[in-house]
């Protein structure tokens, strides 16, 4: 934002492309609306309402099951095309091999505990997908964090693991190639608080 000529902006995070700006006056939130090179990266300016809740998430899940010959990042984005947009993957070198990590910007409120019949170079396999964190940008520094808090429980009205094989749908993924502010304070909210959505998640 200083890049921008906008100086003691406050910042926070909200959550998935949403971050919200808290700004000194009025005229501020003018300039940010009509500013060209901000437009370009944020996709809608909102004011601050008590009721606003974030429309997205953006979590890491777990996929436990698939074989080893799958070990690629193309292939575990498209299997977190499943509950939204893929983002990025968590491939560590030295990590276990049985479990691939994605990050995934979705919509839905039921944290993901699935378990699905995925098919791959003509053979199906069953895994399980966990949602075991969400996912932050790190404002100050601007790198990719991830804090860690697994829930104790699933949602009652999500997935469950105990489904039946029969109609269940396969998710196919033999095209993937693999190669091995300020705090709101006495019930008011300034008028020179936004809410924006990014263009993209931005480490």
């Amino acid at each position: 934002m200083s890049s921008e000529g906008f100086d003691d902006v406050g910042l926070r995070y909200v959550g998935g492309r949403w971050v919200w700006l808290e700004f000194d006056s009025m005229d501020q939130v003018e300039s940010v609306k009509t500013s060209k090179a901000l437009n370009e990266i944020f996709l809608e300016f909102k004011d601050v309402s008590h009721d606003f809740i974030p429309d997205e998430r953006c979590v890491w899940i777990d996929v436990v099951g698939m074989p080893l010959g799958s070990w690629a990042p193309e292939v575990y984005k498209k299997l977190g095309g499943r509950w939204g947009s893929s983002v990025f993957t968590d491939m560590v070198s030295d990590g276990p091999m049985s479990h691939g990590k994605v990050c995934v910007l979705t919509e839905s409120l039921h944290r993901v505990l699935e378990s699905f019949i995925v098919s791959y170079r003509n053979r199906n396999y069953r895994i399980i997908a966990t949602e075991f964190a969400y996912w932050a940008p790190n404002i100050e520094s601007m790198e990719v964090n991830s804090e860690s808090n697994p829930p104790e429980r699933k949602d009652a009205e999500g997935p469950s693991l105990d489904e039946s094989l029969e109609n269940e749908e396969h998710l196919d993924v033999d095209s993937c190639d693999s190669d091995s502010p300020k705090n709101v304070n006495n019930g008011s909210v300034s008028p020179s608080s936004q809410v924006l959505r990014e263009e993209d998640v931005r480490g």
